[in-house]
């Protein structure tokens, strides 16, 4: 009776925890695509900084700092957009599955 009982409470948390495998592919693949999307984002942004500061000088004389400033302001708030997206994302992932799993 002993050993059934602890089969039974056995079982009940096991299958749970084997429930949750495929929702956690499923949410591992999403957090993959939008960390990939977001990564894109900042290395346009880096990219751009980097090539403002290897031309700064071409960029000073012909007086278009204001251009490229917008441009990197741009670039940063579509970065800080999906990364805010991807964080968001995150800590739904983890508010919902966490209760399920504890």
């Amino acid at each position: 009776a002993v050993v059934s009982t602890q089969s039974t409470g056995t079982l009940a948390c096991f299958v749970p925890t084997l429930l949750c495998v495929p929702a956690q592919i499923c949410f591992g693949r999403l957090v993959i695509y939008l960390r990939e999307k977001a990564s894109v984002l900042t290395d346009s942004r880096v990219k751009t900084i980097h090539e403002i500061i290897l031309f700064i000088k071409v960029i000073k004389m012909y007086g278009w700092e204001l251009m490229f400033k917008k441009l990197v302001e741009r670039l940063g708030v579509k970065s800080q957009d999906s990364l805010g997206y991807l964080c968001s994302r995150n800590h739904l992932m983890s508010f919902c599955i966490s209760p399920i799993l504890s």
